[in-house]
């Protein structure tokens, strides 16, 4: 098992907007702040804390802090993953 620890400059209205091409070509499901991608014998479940506002002098950020762990995933598969996932939020949507 893995856990990867995000601080995501998203609201929750933008990562579930990008989600579907954030995870490809993986399904999921939702439930009580957590996202479930399961297959077969191997899981990512993507925690997703409240959201929050950051503040820079006057400028007022969203963040979503999230808790990725991943079992049955080897390591490479794991980078795949992330690389995926990071690209699909940078910038609205790499």
């Amino acid at each position: 098992m893995t856990r990867i620890n995000k601080e995501m400059g998203v609201s929750h209205h933008e990562l579930f907007r990008l989600l579907d091409k954030a995870v490809q070509p993986h399904t999921y499901t939702v439930s009580d702040q957590c996202i479930n991608i399961q297959e077969d014998s191997r899981q990512v479940l993507i925690n997703y804390a409240p959201e929050r506002i950051r503040k820079l002098a006057s400028f007022r950020l969203p963040v979503t802090d999230l808790e990725l762990t991943f079992r049955g995933f080897s390591a490479e598969e794991i980078t795949a993953f992330l690389k995926q996932f990071d690209k699909t939020y940078q910038c609205g949507g790499g």
